[in-house]
């Protein structure tokens, strides 16, 4: 059954041979998968419910919005700029909250109104709950939780989203401020592969060898991976857009921070600069799990402990380069040779070293 979005695009659930195998692959992927065309990008069925209301969303002028192909960066500059924003004295209270909670997740929606629903629901120590049932006092969970409480939030709102520019709306760049976040495709793989490891909602069964099969056949959530950066990238010289690679701000957080400031009028000291970069790096994100909203049980039934044990959970490494350590030479070449063929002619140049 093919759906219409105001989007303009269509939605079609994939072959129920490619479901069944996907399926196979990763069980935990219950609620399905369809495809968007034009694009053929790939998104959980319950996108559906809440397409339009994401491409209808009303930006304010003061928001921000982060837009990554996942595992990019996303989380470490969500961090930032919400730092730079709301504590740059890095004094604030609110600091304490999962960056989740202070940074809303505009689709998440997505993930709660299938096989997550009653569990999530039933967290009551989830901030981002209380502060829907506070911000909408009679508004039904039904309709998105997430979609109704970023639209009553106060203030500068700071936004994450995995979603491609096609699939929001029109007139996003000239109504706010967007920062696009790019990663070298290696590792970017290797940290997707461990998101879709931990993940109980995705539960990835296949070695590496697979998982870049996956990869290279745009067969991944929020793929065609390509294609989301080139989207990005072809609207570079708008006023409205900053892009950010990852390996630069890992390479140099100070200069990037810097040009962040100006683009987003901050007007930061060098000492707030400098103490919005020490309170968002890598290993004190980690140490203060900036990631979750929600208690260790919760944690518990959503991500594969054995491979949290292992080789750890939401912050794994957040290094440019390990890919080295994980990708067999045959995997690299496989990556390279996609590479070639999409990128060719972009005038990207990605670092694998820093």
């Amino acid at each position: 059954m093919t759906t219409q979005l105001k989007s303009g695009h269509t939605a079609e659930p994939l072959s129920d041979e490619e479901s069944a195998r996907i399926l196979k692959d990763f069980p935990g992927q219950v609620d399905g998968l369809v495809r968007v065309q034009p694009g053929g990008w790939i998104l959980p069925t319950p996108y559906l419910e809440i397409a339009d209301k994401i491409y209808d969303f009303k930006f304010h002028e003061s928001d921000v919005v982060v837009m990554t192909h996942p595992k990019c960066g996303t989380t470490w500059t969500q961090e930032i700029l919400w730092n730079m924003v709301h504590n740059p004295n890095i004094d604030s209270p609110a600091a304490e909250e999962a960056v989740n909670g202070r940074s809303p997740y505009l689709e998440v929606d997505m993930f709660f109104m299938g096989k997550m629903k009653e569990m999530i629901l039933s967290d009551t120590s989830n901030p981002m709950l209380k502060q829907f049932a506070e911000l909408c006092p009679g508004a039904n969970p039904a309709d998105g939780i997430e979609i109704q409480r970023v639209a009553a939030m106060p203030g500068i709102r700071i936004f994450k989203t995995h979603l491609t520019f096609p699939l929001l709306p029109p007139d996003l760049l000239d109504t706010t401020k967007v920062v696009y976040v790019g990663r070298n495709p290696k590792d970017m793989c290797i940290s997707y592969n461990h998101h879709y490891r931990i993940s109980r909602t995705l539960d990835f069964q296949g070695d590496m060898d697979l998982f870049v099969d996956y990869l290279t056949n745009d067969e991944l959530l929020y793929g065609p991976y390509w294609d989301h950066i080139k989207e990005g990238w072809k609207r570079r010289d708008h006023p409205g857009l900053y892009v950010l690679f990852f390996e630069n701000l890992k390479a140099d957080p100070m200069a990037e921070v810097r040009e962040l400031d100006k683009f987003l009028d901050t007007d930061l000291t060098e000492e707030q600069m400098t103490k919005v970069i020490e309170h968002t790096s890598f290993d004190k994100m980690k140490a203060r799990d900036a990631f979750f909203p929600m208690n260790e049980e919760m944690k518990k039934k959503i991500m594969n402990q054995e491979v949290v044990q292992k080789e750890g959970g939401f912050f794994r490494k957040g290094q440019v380069g390990d890919f080295k350590n994980k990708l067999t030479p045959a995997q690299e070449s496989k990556i390279d040779a996609w590479t070639k063929m999409n990128a060719e002619g972009m005038g990207i140049e990605f670092k694998y070293s820093i």
